[in-house]
């Protein structure tokens, strides 16, 4: 049998150790959440700082810079568009051509193998200057490859009247063909017009962003 004292000095050791046992989860409860706390304090500080400096306005020149730079990157990007637009057009011109023909068929033409060599000769020279539409990477060379795309396109509707089963129908292709061209074209000109005026802003901005020399004093 254990001595009542025993049970005592037991119970009393048990009670200490539970008790230091609490203390030490409390502690390292107060721990783990204060050194987020701190943690969270010092991130924030070191975030907020460049973010101060970063809320700076730009000058306007650096502004009006970047205006004219994202116009002509709009027409850029139509320029890259539409020629790869003529690619996919291109592609899908010479698949017609290799299978149903319905191009030639909606065209009153007879069937491409049909045709006279003259005739195959323009339609695959068609379907290059699509395909071919993506390899031009300068402004120039966009350009030109686009304006030679449209012109030849309607030359090809024009050229078919001769060889076509339906003459009732030229009026119409002709309208589609040059349709199409003029609203590529007026798109273009929106475009060009937009990063011309402003780069004109730009210039001015700039201008009167310089100040003028003071004016000499005469001297008494």
């Amino acid at each position: 049998k254990i001595h009542p004292a025993c049970r005592m000095r037991q119970s009393r050791a048990s009670a200490c150790c539970l008790c230091c046992l609490c203390l030490t989860t409390l502690g390292s409860a107060i721990q783990l959440r204060i050194r987020p706390s701190l943690n969270g304090l010092i991130v924030a500080r070191r975030t907020c700082e460049p973010r101060a400096h970063a809320i700076r306005p730009l000058p306007r020149r650096a502004r009006s810079l970047i205006a004219s730079e994202e116009q002509e990157d709009k027409l850029g990007a139509f320029l890259v568009l539409l020629g790869r637009c003529y690619a996919g057009a291109g592609l899908a011109h010479g698949l017609d051509f290799a299978t149903a023909n319905a191009l030639p068929v909606a065209a009153g033409l007879p069937p491409f193998g049909s045709l006279p060599p003259a005739g195959q000769a323009l339609g695959v020279v068609w379907v290059l200057l699509g395909v071919l539409q993506p390899l031009a990477k300068e402004r120039g060379a966009q350009q030109a490859g686009i304006i030679a795309y449209g012109v030849y396109e309607v030359l090809l509707t024009l050229a078919g009247w001769t060889f076509t089963n339906d003459p009732d129908g030229n009026l119409s292709r002709l309208g589609a063909a040059v349709g199409l061209q003029l609203v590529v074209a007026c798109c273009y000109v929106e475009l060009h017009r937009q990063s011309a005026e402003a780069a004109a802003a730009s210039q001015v901005k700039t201008r009167r962003g310089r100040r003028a020399p003071p004016a000499p004093r005469m001297m008494a």
